[in-house]
């Protein structure tokens, strides 16, 4: 008897996934708070990865490789699958803002400057929002009267 479990939770599958879209979707996501990013063309996605060429905004240069076990630097440089003499650990991330908060400090306040102008942004709307319901209240008091 098959395990209902198993039925819907089973092992992702590697060939279910298309990595350069996996990839491109990353690169659209950290486009901003990178200096460049781009799907390797040395090393072609396959079905089980993709590798991805990113220089951060201090102008470090690395290649990451994506796979369903998450993100990892595989180089120093672009198209460059090797040991990094920086990150032997081979450690993985699960995002690439983890990524990418591991490996440039200017990607963090970048972020933070993104988020801080978000907000800002979105206070400034409610409030504008809050005066002009607050003055249509006041312009049908006044009517009233």
């Amino acid at each position: 008897m098959e395990n209902p479990y198993d039925k819907f939770y089973s092992e992702p599958n590697d060939e279910v996934l298309d990595w350069s879209k996996e990839a491109t979707g990353v690169i659209r996501d950290i486009a901003r708070h990178v200096k460049e990013a781009h799907i390797s063309e040395r090393m072609q996605p396959t079905g089980a990865e993709a590798y991805i060429n990113l220089r951060t905004l201090e102008g470090k240069e690395v290649c990451v490789k994506l796979n369903r076990e998450g993100l990892q630097i595989v180089g120093d440089r672009f198209d460059l699958d090797s040991d990094v003499e920086q990150d032997v650990s081979g450690e993985r991330f699960e995002t690439p803002y983890a990524l990418l908060s591991h490996v440039s400090p200017a990607y963090v306040e970048s972020f933070g400057s993104c988020l801080a102008d978000a907000l800002s942004r979105q206070l400034q709307q409610q409030q504008l929002v809050g005066n002009g319901a607050q003055a249509e209240d006041e312009k049908v008091g006044l009517e009233r009267r």
